[in-house]
């Protein structure tokens, strides 16, 4: 019987691999590629007014501790969701069950937008495996590259006086980014359900029509909360290690203690739209780089 459980598994597995990425990046890995043009406002525009929000859109940001220290970072007020997919999901699999009641009990700051080729160059420094416009996500990023780019925007914006007190970025846990994915919602999508993806156009850029490849950040419509591309585009890495969902109700979850692989969500643009469905997830050793992996940030408080 082990020896069954083993094979399925095993199965499960290979279907939640990845593509093997977009086709800008299918050079030889060490081929150089003209850097990003440095983007430095998008990161450390503190004074510039925040927009208004697209229309349909919440503007939640009346309920923050503080103004947002910088225009590219939406409040995501604090709040409880099903975590998972519902038994109606014609694409559910089982590394999405079973739904368990979410508490977070803390509202944090999360990236617009996920992070660019020029916020990435700005904060980190020239990077000669990336290529295009600095507006595009950056992209072939390793878990490792992801963190250390918070660990050293910490560093900036402390600096710069703009790191409130008692705040730091990171990468999302698993369960803030469904969260926020959601903004309120029990459907499949941000949008809504779309069992026919017929709407998912409009939202995301995945392989029905991003030819392979990423495009600049925002093009798409946003989430009820304000935030772009979390359907497509690049897979986002998450904090947490990779593991089996447990029924019980569970307050700001950070996943397993260890793992083997980390946390990505939100499909890309070489995955089909089924997933990049918001309950949609999988497990990537974090050590490897993926033409069509990037991330999101959040601002959110130290860890007490």
């Amino acid at each position: 019987m082990g020896s069954i459980k083993s094979i399925l598994w095993a199965a499960v597995a290979m279907l939640l691999l990845p593509s093997s990425g977009c086709k800008r990046n299918e050079q030889a890995p060490d081929a150089a590629q003209p850097s990003a043009p440095t983007n430095v406002t998008a990161i450390t525009n503190a004074t510039a007014p925040v927009p208004e929000p697209p229309p349909g859109v919440i503007d939640t940001s009346r309920d923050a501790p503080f103004p947002a220290p910088t225009t590219n970072l939406v409040w995501i007020p604090p709040g409880k969701f099903l975590l998972g997919s519902a038994a109606e999901d014609p694409n559910r699999n089982d590394a999405e069950i079973p739904q368990s009641q979410v508490n977070l009990r803390r509202g944090f700051w999360m990236g617009k937008y996920e992070v660019t080729q020029g916020e990435y160059q700005a904060v980190v420094g020239p990077n000669p495996k990336f290529q295009g416009p600095g507006n595009l996500p950056a992209d072939s990023m390793s878990w490792g590259d992801a963190t250390n780019y918070c660990a050293k925007l910490n560093v900036v914006e402390k600096q710069a006086g703009r790191l409130p007190a008692g705040f730091a970025y990171r990468l999302p846990t698993e369960a803030e980014w469904e969260y926020a994915a959601r903004s309120g919602h029990t459907n499949r999508f941000s949008f809504g359900d779309d069992i026919g993806f017929k709407k998912i156009e409009r939202y995301a850029w995945t392989a029905e029509n991003s030819g392979n490849d990423t495009h600049p950040v925002g093009q798409k419509a946003p989430n009820s909360w304000g935030l772009y591309d979390l359907h497509g585009n690049v897979a986002e890495w998450c904090q947490d290690w990779f593991g089996t969902y447990t029924q019980e109700d569970k307050t700001d979850p950070t996943g397993p203690a260890k793992g083997r692989d980390r946390v990505y969500r939100g499909g890309s643009c070489a995955d089909a739209a089924a997933e990049s469905r918001v309950s949609a997830r999988g497990g990537l050793n974090p050590d490897s780089r993926m033409g069509s992996f990037g991330f999101r940030v959040v601002l959110a408080p130290d860890a007490k």
